[in-house]
């Protein structure tokens, strides 16, 4: 498929703020990825797997067991045919939204700087192959799971070849990707919340 090539002019990160009188702050950080066809989606699969696969993940531990200031985080990658993102989102407190974001950049610098363990990444790619396999239970998921496949790609893999896919993951390509994408071009911030300046989140965004 040949589509014109999306050009990066980002030099640093960005945000966008939209008041609004909410009881906690909405917010997404999202930074540019792939496109559908790349080689690295099965790779930031698992990174967000690691970060906001559930809640085993580093980043529901961290905002709701720990600082118990989440009620809900999620982290994954999304792919088009022209490019792909990966967000981090999570709905918090207010008034800890700084520290919030502090923590989650945080635990992004981690996972460039510290190779995981294989104990915690196999946990996350069994995970990962369940949650796929639970989401194809009606015709119509089934449907979609290759429709969608043959349309985009014109070819198809069955369920068990993207299991394996997943389980060839290893730390040191986490790692190296964490240090692709987590980078202070490519970061940026959307938030929803009683604020009306982004100069303050704008001090705090950087990997």
């Amino acid at each position: 498929m040949n589509k014109v090539k999306v050009k990066e002019i980002q030099k640093k990160p960005e945000a966008l703020v939209n008041f609004k009188k909410t009881d906690q702050t909405h917010f997404v950080l999202g930074m540019r990825t792939y496109d559908l066809f790349s080689k690295h989606n099965a790779v930031l699969s698992v990174l967000g797997g690691v970060l906001g696969g559930g809640m085993s993940s580093r980043l529901f531990q961290k905002l709701r067991e720990e600082m118990g200031v989440g009620y809900y985080v999620r982290a994954y990658n999304d792919t088009y045919t022209d490019h792909g993102f990966f967000q981090i989102s999570a709905g918090v407190d207010n008034k800890r939204i700084n520290e919030v974001l502090s923590a989650v950049l945080e635990e992004c610098k981690k996972l460039k700087n510290e190779k995981m363990g294989e104990e915690e990444l196999n946990k996350v790619k069994e995970c990962l192959i369940g949650n796929m396999k639970l989401s194809l239970e009606s015709s119509d998921d089934i449907a979609n799971f290759y429709g969608g496949q043959e349309l985009l790609k014109r070819k198809s893999r069955n369920l068990e070849e993207k299991a394996r896919e997943i389980r060839k993951v290893t730390a040191g390509q986490i790692q190296n990707l964490a240090k692709e994408i987590f980078q202070n071009k490519k970061l940026n911030l959307a938030l929803i919340g009683p604020f009306k300046e982004k100069a303050s989140f704008l001090k705090i965004l950087k990997f």
